[in-house]
């Protein structure tokens, strides 16, 4: 019977964020539940499936065999979709450009000026509209935004391919002992 010990931690440094993600990604190879979720992906009963769906599915897989929660489980995810995928440079380009398009969904959510619909600077009222205040803040703050967005995609891609490396050798030291 598999023991599982739950350790629940609010913000975990980057160190430890990589081992866990490491440990989660080891037990996934070896549950083959989840791996199926991973490796069929792309068709499941003759019909193709978005990447969306896939996550979904593998986050509900994960959740029940190997109690990971929503955040950790696509993490764990986009981190085997790069495990499997051919090591070529148009590959991981691609990888990248998935990675980057999810990490603008989700930073257009939190955005400050995205919540409230509309910019931290106040509108100017009577015949004119333009603000040349508001017009350098907007501008300024997308700026800003999109070299965080970057930072951010260039840190997990790192990240990702540093776990990578760790897991093909995880593979090839159990195809030696085997």
């Amino acid at each position: 019977m598999l023991l599982i010990r739950s350790i629940i931690v609010e913000d975990p440094s980057p160190e430890f964020q990589r081992i866990r993600d490491l440990l989660d990604c080891k037990r996934c190879l070896e549950t083959p539940e989840v791996m199926q979720t991973i490796t069929q992906s792309n068709c499941v009963n003759g019909q193709i499936i978005s990447e969306k769906s896939s996550a979904i599915r593998f986050r509900e897989i994960s959740r029940t065999k190997l109690k990971l929660n929503r955040c950790q489980s696509r993490r764990v995810y986009e981190i085997l979709r790069l495990f499997l995928l051919p090591r070529t440079d148009e590959y991981v380009k691609s990888f990248s450009d998935a990675l980057t398009k999810r990490a603008t969904a989700y930073f257009q959510r939190v955005r400050p000026d995205a919540m409230r619909g509309s910019s931290l600077v106040p509108k100017t009222s009577g015949p004119s509209s333009y603000n040349p205040l508001k017009k350098a803040f907007d501008e300024a703050a997308d700026e800003y935004f999109e070299s965080q967005l970057h930072e951010e995609v260039s840190t997990l891609l790192k990240n990702y391919q540093d776990i990578v490396y760790k897991l093909d050798r995880f593979i090839s030291s159990l195809k030696k002992q085997s």
